[in-house]
């Protein structure tokens, strides 16, 4: 975002609600030329750069590259923490998804020294993480790299407190759709780390506004404006939410009377 801003020009509505669907991995930006220089020499390193070449850095759902990124630093990052922490602060830690930053410096600068032990070459430890992760994407979504599309790995559902419990299938849980972004860019979809790379965090309501044309207001929320299952309302804003669409938001009483498809009053 600070790049964004840091740029001296006006922005328009129009800048906002594109920032909003703004999916480049500003994490690879910097890891990248790093990790190709480590991964030049190995077997399942040259594979998985082929991989990454022509990737444009962003997290699009269309992407083979966002996946195995993702899944290469999800690896990397556990081997981190293993090298440096008990095995029964593994799985907390992991699951908070913490020595990130620990593990992006240790791509990009190689620091701090002896982390995986004295004399081991970092190289080889990134040979060895590229192979799991090749592995583990082979065993997950098939053979045909063309399948890793980050899409099919990086989808979202939402689910109602009432969904699971005895008689509510498919009553309240929204389908499952793909979605682009993670938790490092600004649409900040970020998945667990228990389970990658299932959505479980991200924008719940977007909002751009022009004090200037408050009727040009326009937003979107994850689902719909009601809670009550069955409504057509309920979940009518989840696939105009997926594709970083905005809706417009009537401000002024004249625009609202326009705007609106039905009234209900409450009387004593």
């Amino acid at each position: 975002m600070r790049q964004i801003f840091d740029d001296d020009r006006t922005f328009t509505a129009d800048d906002l609600r594109a920032m909003h669907g703004d999916v480049t991995n500003l994490r690879a930006v910097e890891v990248l030329p790093a990790l190709t220089a480590l991964l030049a020499g190995g077997t399942a390193g040259a594979r998985l750069l082929d991989l990454l070449a022509g990737w444009d850095l962003r997290m699009a759902t269309e992407s083979v590259g966002a996946t195995v990124f993702e899944a290469f630093f999800e690896h990397w990052q556990q081997r981190v923490l293993a090298a440096g922490f008990p095995e029964e602060a593994r799985g907390f830690l992991g699951s908070l998804g913490a020595g990130a930053g620990l593990a992006q410096r240790l791509l990009t600068g190689g620091t701090p020294a002896g982390w995986f032990g004295a004399g081991v070459d970092l190289a080889t430890v990134a040979e060895e993480v590229a192979a799991e992760t090749l592995a583990d994407l082979e065993a997950r979504y098939g053979a045909d790299s063309a399948g890793w599309r980050w899409g099919v790995a990086h989808s979202v559902s939402f689910r109602h407190p009432l969904d699971g419990r005895p008689g509510t299938e498919g009553l309240f849980a929204t389908a499952p759709r793909e979605v682009g972004g993670n938790g490092y860019v600004l649409n900040a979809n970020g998945f667990s780390h228990d389970a990658p790379f299932t959505v479980v965090s991200g924008p719940e309501y977007r909002l751009v506004v022009d004090l200037g044309d408050l009727d040009g207001a326009t937003t979107v929320l994850t689902t719909g404006e009601s809670g009550l299952p069955g409504s057509p309302h309920y979940d009518d804003m989840v696939d105009p939410w997926v594709r970083g669409v905005h809706l417009p938001l009537p401000f002024s009483p004249a625009a609202v009377e326009a705007a609106k498809a039905g009234e209900t009053r409450l009387e004593p």
